[in-house]
């Protein structure tokens, strides 16, 4: 009994031994983790620090782009009013039976017409050849135009 009772103390010894080894193993290992998550935190601190800097950035850069964009619309816009309403005063200006009398002043091509051409019998060697004209004389009557020419719907114009 008693080599055995040497064997089993001998056995808690090296046991006792194997678990203080294996209890500073754990302490190391937890204090390498503890570090790990230590310096882990500060870099994740740091990395949403940078992300949040970039993110205003970005939201910046856009709403400078935005606000530079709508002023350049404004400003097209403000242009586009403004040749519109040259447009809109040219029109004002306009007289419709003034400008076609100018228009017929400065590019008519005559008042001579051609008359339809009659019958020459060339074989009996008789009848003048070439195109006879004569003076036009029209009277125009605006309610026709107004009621016959004009496409339904355009009664105004």
């Amino acid at each position: 009994m008693g080599k055995e009772m040497e064997k089993l103390n001998s056995k808690i010894e090296k046991t006792k031994l194997a678990a203080k080894a294996a209890d500073q193993e754990y302490m190391q290992t937890v204090k390498i983790a503890a570090d790990a998550t230590q310096k882990w935190n500060e870099e994740w601190k740091l990395a949403c620090e940078k992300f949040q800097y970039l993110e205003e950035d970005r939201i910046e850069f856009l709403k400078k782009v935005l606000w530079n964009y709508a002023n350049l619309i404004t400003s097209i816009c403000v242009v586009d009013d403004e040749s519109c309403e040259r447009i809109r005063v040219c029109l004002e200006s306009c007289d419709v039976d003034k400008d076609i009398q100018t228009f017929i002043k400065e590019r008519a091509t005559g008042p001579d017409i051609p008359e339809p051409p009659s019958y020459v019998n060339f074989y009996a060697g008789s009848g003048e050849n070439g195109t006879r004209y004569r003076r036009a004389s029209y009277e125009r009557n605006s309610m026709e135009r107004k009621n016959n020419l004009l496409p339904p719907g355009t009664d105004n114009l």
